[in-house]
Protein backbone atom coordinates (compact mmCIF):
# COMPACT_ATOMS: atom_id res chain seq x y z
CA UNK A 1 0.00 0.00 0.00
CA UNK A 2 1.43 3.34 -1.37
CA UNK A 3 2.17 6.10 1.83
CA UNK A 4 -0.60 8.85 1.60
CA UNK A 5 1.53 12.40 0.19
CA UNK A 6 0.21 16.30 1.23
CA UNK A 7 -0.04 17.86 -2.68
CA UNK A 8 -1.14 20.46 -0.87
CA UNK A 9 -1.97 22.03 2.71
CA UNK A 10 -5.44 23.07 3.17
CA UNK A 11 -6.96 26.10 4.92
CA UNK A 12 -5.80 26.98 8.12
CA UNK A 13 -8.95 28.62 10.20
CA UNK A 14 -8.00 31.97 11.92
CA UNK A 15 -9.61 30.56 14.69
CA UNK A 16 -7.14 27.82 16.05
CA UNK A 17 -6.15 26.37 19.23
CA UNK A 18 -9.62 27.35 20.65
CA UNK A 19 -10.48 26.64 24.39
CA UNK A 20 -12.45 26.93 26.96
CA UNK A 21 -11.25 26.74 30.51
CA UNK A 22 -12.62 26.83 34.45
CA UNK A 23 -11.58 29.25 36.42
CA UNK A 24 -9.77 26.19 37.70
CA UNK A 25 -8.03 25.42 34.64
CA UNK A 26 -10.30 22.86 33.31
CA UNK A 27 -10.41 22.09 29.72
CA UNK A 28 -14.24 22.53 28.87
CA UNK A 29 -14.67 23.17 25.27
CA UNK A 30 -15.84 19.90 23.84
CA UNK A 31 -18.83 20.41 26.63
CA UNK A 32 -19.99 23.52 24.55
CA UNK A 33 -18.90 22.59 21.38
CA UNK A 34 -20.53 19.05 21.24
CA UNK A 35 -23.59 19.95 23.42
CA UNK A 36 -27.20 18.81 21.92
CA UNK A 37 -28.29 22.21 23.41
CA UNK A 38 -28.01 26.12 22.35
CA UNK A 39 -25.48 27.96 23.85
CA UNK A 40 -25.23 31.60 24.13
CA UNK A 41 -21.64 33.09 24.32
CA UNK A 42 -20.99 36.55 25.74
CA UNK A 43 -18.13 37.37 24.27
CA UNK A 44 -16.28 39.86 26.96
CA UNK A 45 -12.35 39.98 26.01
CA UNK A 46 -11.58 42.67 28.54
CA UNK A 47 -14.13 43.24 31.34
CA UNK A 48 -12.63 46.57 31.98
CA UNK A 49 -13.30 47.74 29.07
CA UNK A 50 -16.26 46.06 28.14
CA UNK A 51 -19.73 48.00 27.76
CA UNK A 52 -22.55 47.81 30.25
CA UNK A 53 -24.89 49.95 28.76
CA UNK A 54 -26.98 46.80 28.08
CA UNK A 55 -26.32 44.70 31.29
CA UNK A 56 -29.64 44.48 32.57
CA UNK A 57 -30.91 42.65 29.13
CA UNK A 58 -28.02 40.58 29.51
CA UNK A 59 -28.26 39.52 32.68
CA UNK A 60 -32.45 38.94 32.22
CA UNK A 61 -31.81 36.83 28.41
CA UNK A 62 -28.96 34.60 31.08
CA UNK A 63 -31.75 33.98 33.11
CA UNK A 64 -34.61 33.28 30.82
CA UNK A 65 -31.90 30.91 28.82
CA UNK A 66 -30.92 29.30 32.23
CA UNK A 67 -34.63 28.30 32.90
CA UNK A 68 -35.18 26.99 29.60
CA UNK A 69 -31.95 24.84 30.32
CA UNK A 70 -29.97 26.80 27.72
CA UNK A 71 -26.09 27.39 28.32
CA UNK A 72 -25.24 30.91 29.16
CA UNK A 73 -21.23 31.27 29.58
CA UNK A 74 -19.04 34.98 29.04
CA UNK A 75 -15.88 33.87 27.48
CA UNK A 76 -13.30 36.32 29.14
CA UNK A 77 -9.19 36.84 29.38
CA UNK A 78 -9.70 39.05 31.95
CA UNK A 79 -8.17 37.59 34.95
CA UNK A 80 -10.56 36.05 37.92
CA UNK A 81 -10.34 39.68 40.36
CA UNK A 82 -11.81 41.43 37.49
CA UNK A 83 -14.62 38.50 36.77
CA UNK A 84 -15.08 38.78 40.28
CA UNK A 85 -15.51 42.74 40.49
CA UNK A 86 -17.61 42.66 37.34
CA UNK A 87 -20.41 39.95 39.13
CA UNK A 88 -20.18 41.90 42.01
CA UNK A 89 -20.82 45.48 40.30
CA UNK A 90 -23.48 44.45 37.64
CA UNK A 91 -25.20 41.27 39.64
CA UNK A 92 -24.09 38.76 37.06
CA UNK A 93 -26.11 35.30 36.86
CA UNK A 94 -23.81 33.71 34.47
CA UNK A 95 -20.31 32.00 34.77
CA UNK A 96 -17.21 33.01 32.87
CA UNK A 97 -14.94 31.04 31.51
CA UNK A 98 -11.43 31.88 30.08
CA UNK A 99 -10.12 31.94 26.04
CA UNK A 100 -7.48 33.86 24.47
CA UNK A 101 -7.82 37.42 24.05
CA UNK A 102 -6.78 37.60 20.55
CA UNK A 103 -9.17 34.28 19.56
CA UNK A 104 -12.00 36.33 21.34
CA UNK A 105 -11.40 38.89 18.87
CA UNK A 106 -11.64 37.25 16.15
CA UNK A 107 -14.66 36.08 16.94
CA UNK A 108 -16.35 38.96 17.24
CA UNK A 109 -15.80 42.90 17.30
CA UNK A 110 -18.31 44.04 19.82
CA UNK A 111 -17.08 43.79 23.53
CA UNK A 112 -19.34 42.56 24.97
CA UNK A 113 -21.19 40.43 21.78
CA UNK A 114 -23.82 37.88 21.98
CA UNK A 115 -23.12 34.51 19.59
CA UNK A 116 -25.33 31.66 19.98
CA UNK A 117 -24.20 28.12 18.66
CA UNK A 118 -25.53 24.98 18.27
CA UNK A 119 -23.59 21.71 18.56
CA UNK A 120 -20.97 23.94 17.62
CA UNK A 121 -22.19 25.60 14.67
CA UNK A 122 -22.87 29.72 15.05
CA UNK A 123 -26.34 30.46 14.13
CA UNK A 124 -26.08 33.97 14.96
CA UNK A 125 -24.17 36.97 16.38
CA UNK A 126 -25.06 40.00 17.93
CA UNK A 127 -23.23 43.47 18.32
CA UNK A 128 -23.78 44.52 21.90
CA UNK A 129 -26.34 47.19 20.43
CA UNK A 130 -28.16 44.40 19.14
CA UNK A 131 -28.27 41.95 22.17
CA UNK A 132 -31.81 40.67 22.32
CA UNK A 133 -34.28 40.37 25.00
CA UNK A 134 -35.68 37.62 26.17
CA UNK A 135 -39.44 38.29 24.73
CA UNK A 136 -37.80 38.95 21.37
CA UNK A 137 -35.16 35.64 21.35
CA UNK A 138 -38.42 33.54 22.72
CA UNK A 139 -40.70 35.18 20.18
CA UNK A 140 -39.02 35.62 16.79
CA UNK A 141 -35.36 34.54 16.99
CA UNK A 142 -35.87 30.89 18.40
CA UNK A 143 -38.94 29.81 16.46
CA UNK A 144 -36.35 30.31 13.32
CA UNK A 145 -33.43 28.44 14.65
CA UNK A 146 -35.51 25.86 15.58
CA UNK A 147 -37.23 25.82 11.55
CA UNK A 148 -33.14 26.00 10.62
CA UNK A 149 -32.16 23.15 12.94
CA UNK A 150 -35.83 21.28 12.30
CA UNK A 151 -36.40 21.06 15.76
CA UNK A 152 -39.82 21.77 17.28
Amino acid sequence: MDQPVLVKRGYVPPIHDFSILTPQGDDVTDYFLKDDNYTFMLVAYDLQQSSTKNQERINALAKWAEAQGYNFICLTASLENEQQAFTEDNNVPYPFLSTDEITLKTMIRSNPGLILTYKGTILAKWHNNDIPDSTSFRQEILPEMNKKLNKD
